[in-house]
């Protein structure tokens, strides 16, 4: 082996190992990105599901990548596709792939991460053409060197070769492609022809923007016969070589379609339609549907490394210095001017990755001036600026690991500053969810309000999360629990940029807090989180038919310290008033109630609002009413484990005095019994004695002498797991008697149980445990 060829091998191997070695890296820190899911659903289900129930499979491209990313995760991974016939009928493959890859399946990370490897494979490869491609065209290994460099050290390919997309395979196969034509122009013969025609349509397969690879053909052969000589001669020639390659190549896209005309159908109107009409976009502080022409120039400049942006305008201004205007680099310009003029036309504006397949070109072009340097001692000045040149590239390259997506250059501030200039998949499609989760498990944070672009479940890294907006059928948002715009209450907010920046919210006002401050911290540059502090006095407010966003400003005109709880006021009452210095309730004109107990508990005093009332309070109205003598609530009944139905000894087997406690949960303080001739309504009161720990019910059983349960009422319409200790409920219980209940003396017995199991919560006595207690006895006439 010659002392060059050792070189070449020396800077190659590396070059790829430590690319590889990126890519692993990124693939095991980023979390599934927004189209990712999606692509491996499809990509999963192409080797699994016959065409003719693929539709609801559809991603609206071609599907070669997909079949590339499913074929790694159905091999190393095996997903199931059990996903529920239902499911699959809704007829919206973004909920199904969600299903699949979240619900049937429960190993969804490594799902993804498998899928990612096929196309690291593809990233891998297409280094190893652009090294061969350049190495050939140059007869140099500095050129080759160069554009694997380049290529090997771009934020923006790395970021996409790690990610289970569609762009890197696009880019590999047109690049693939190309040197397949270049190859047989080089040296006609069968085999190359045959090949280059396979790649033209496996490039075909991948996004439909590679068609302009035809009229860059024609173009190419026209400039190719010119500059040969050929023109006159061999020009229908050429022609039908390349007629050749779209009969070939079309025939490969419809076997990678697997003839499924439905599919193609649907996918290349759908396509077209939404190149018309656009997508939902952000440039430079501006937010549009219709998207803008200069999109693609100010993302090229931005987040283009500054290295490869002097390379290559150094070598255009050399290359129309020189005049030698060659078929070969006019080919490949001529491919990425293609991509970039399709840019411009379309109104879909969301990513620089819509570049990418234009990238390897530009490297390979780079070589038209490295190679001009070779052997020239004087050049050694030249040869300094280029070194000085990938340094400048691999310096921020590995600064910005392995937050690769969000790199923006200088021009746009960095990476701090990019979501001032892009969003989206220029910065943001959810691929730091897994690094909030790990902040927030380091901050001791038990939840987190979110506002994330993301289809990955915040509990798949042990995140809980409350939504602060909800997005609703039909693209309608609506504020979620907990969450007031005006005064963010106290807690850990987590917002995406795409959504601080209003891309996707049609009322983005109510983001208008966050947009004023700082952020404490940013995760990986797309999350930025704020810990918003308590202000005020402590203060509770039930809110029964009512957002919180939906109040007048009555309970935070003296701070953001307000603990939220829900209740239905038509049924329940709730006084959430542990360490609370003033409680509110918001009831809606609608939840008001009708029984007389319940009404009892409010104030006359009230604030009207838009549909609902305010009511506040300081001290608990449920205790003056325990203690009213005007009232007839029991309080100081008396209580028995027994079923003593009946009994003449009633008053002896009453065992016990005081208010029983529900599993050290809730305590029964008293019981208002209300016997209409149809119905029987008892109000029951309680105290939190600590907050329960799963969603609970409370059962009242009206028993006859036999201990029958005859008559039954299970229920409690207060929010369980926002009670805590030192909160008072009241609960009605409305019993419908039955037509043929004879008259005559009946018990009611009443406990309390979890609803997730059943199980009934135990009440603890000296005599014996018992799940349920028998309060009095009822007359029914």
């Amino acid at each position: 082996m010659n002392i060059e060829k050792k070189w070449e091998w020396t800077l190659f191997v590396p070059l790829l190992l430590l690319f590889w070695w990126r890519l692993l890296a990124m693939a095991g820190a980023n979390s599934p990105t927004m189209d990712e899911v999606l692509h491996t659903y499809h990509g999963v289900a192409y080797w699994r599901v016959p065409p003719a129930a693929m539709l609801h499979n559809i991603t609206n491209n071609p599907p070669l990548v997909n079949a590339v990313i499913g074929l790694t995760a159905n091999l190393l991974a095996q997903p199931s596709l059990e996903i529920p016939p239902e499911v699959i009928s809704h007829g919206d493959p973004v909920y199904a792939s969600q299903v699949f890859m979240w619900q049937v399946n429960a190993h969804g990370l490594t799902v993804i991460w498998a899928a990612r490897l096929g196309i690291m494979v593809l990233a891998l490869l297409l280094a190893a053409l652009i090294w061969r491609w350049s190495r050939q065209l140059w007869s140099g290994w500095g050129a080759a060197g160069t554009a694997l460099f380049l290529f090997s050290f771009d934020p923006n390919v790395l970021a996409h070769s790690g990610l289970a997309t569609l762009d890197l395979g696009t880019a590999f196969f047109l690049f693939w492609a190309a040197y397949a034509v270049w190859h047989y122009w080089r040296r006609p013969g069968r085999r190359p022809y045959l090949l280059a025609g396979i790649t033209v349509g496996l490039a075909l397969a991948t996004k439909f923007s590679t068609l302009i690879v035809f009229p860059a053909l024609v173009l190419a052969a026209f400039y190719r016969s010119w500059q040969l000589g050929t023109l006159r001669s061999g020009w229908w020639r050429e022609l039908m070589v390349i007629a050749g390659w779209g009969v070939i190549g079309t025939a490969v896209f419809l076997l990678v379609y697997r003839l499924d005309w439905a599919m193609l159908a649907h996918d290349f109107l759908w396509q077209q339609q939404h190149q018309l009409t656009g997508h939902p976009g952000f440039l430079l502080g501006e937010v549009s549907d219709a998207g803008w022409w200069y999109y693609f120039p100010v993302i090229f400049l931005v987040k283009t490394p500054l290295a490869t942006l002097g390379l290559v305008l150094w070598t255009l201004l050399y290359w129309f210095w020189q005049r030698n205007y060659h078929w070969t680099t006019i080919w490949q310009l001529l491919l990425a001017a293609g991509l970039f003029g399709a840019a411009l036309l379309t109104r879909v504006n969301i990513g620089y990755r819509y570049l990418l397949p234009a990238l390897p070109f530009l490297f390979v072009f780079i070589g038209v001036l490295v190679n001009s340097f070779s052997g020239v001692v004087a050049m050694r000045s030249r040869w300094a600026l280029l070194a000085g040149l990938l340094l400048l590239a691999a310096v921020p390259s590995l600064a910005i690991h392995p937050h690769y997506l969000a790199y923006f250059n200088i021009l746009a501030g960095g990476p701090d500053n990019g979501w001032r200039v892009a969003v989206d998949s220029n910065l943001d499609w959810g691929q730091d969810v897994q690094g909030l989760a790990a902040y927030a498990a380091a901050s001791g944070a038990a939840e987190v309000h979110t506002l994330l672009v993301t289809i990955t479940p915040p509990g798949v890294y042990g995140l809980t999360a409350r939504p602060m907006l909800v997005e609703q059928p039909g693209g309608v948002w609506t504020v979620g629990e907990g969450f007031y715009p005006e005064r963010p209450l106290p807690g850990l907010y987590a917002i995406s940029a795409s959504h601080l920046q209003g891309v996707f919210l049609p009322q983005p006002d109510g983001l208008d807090w966050f947009r004023a401050r700082p952020p404490d911290e940013k995760i990986g540059y797309s999350i930025f989180v704020y810990d918003v502090p308590a202000d005020g006095p402590p203060q509770s407010v039930a809110l029964s038919g009512v957002a919180l966003a939906e109040l007048a400003d009555g309970p935070f005109q003296q701070g953001n310290q307000v603990r939220v709880t829900a209740y239905d006021g038509r049924t329940s009452f709730l006084w959430p008033g542990s360490g609370a210095a003033v409680v509110w309730a918001a009831l809606s004109s609608d939840t008001r109630p009708e029984n007389q107990g319940l009404q009892s508990f409010y104030p006359p005093e009230e604030q009207p609002g838009d549909g609902y009332s305010l009511f506040r309070w300081e001290q608990s109205p449920m205790q003056a009413r325990l203690s009213d003598p005007a009232a007839s609530v029991l309080t100081d009944f008396g209580w028995t484990p027994e079923p003593t139905l009946g009994s003449s000894d009633w008053a002896e087997r009453q065992l016990f005095a005081g208010a029983p406690s529900f599993g050290s949960q809730l305590q029964l303080l008293g019981v208002e019994l209300d016997l209409a001739s149809e119905e029987l309504d008892l109000l029951s009161y309680w105290r939190v004695v600590a907050a329960p720990e799963g969603s609970l019910k409370i059962f009242i059983h009206l028993l006859d002498e036999a201990g029958n349960v005859v008559a039954q009422h299970d229920g409690l319409d207060v929010q369980p797991d926002a009670l805590t200790a030192g909160d008072e409920f009241a609960q009605l219980h409305t019993i419908p008697l039955p037509p043929e209940l004879e008259a005559g003396l009946y018990g009611l017995q009443i406990g309390v149980y979890e609803v997730s199991n059943g199980r009934r919560l135990e009440v603890a006595t000296a005599v014996q445990p018992t799940d349920r207690i028998l309060l009095n006895l009822v007359q029914i006439k």
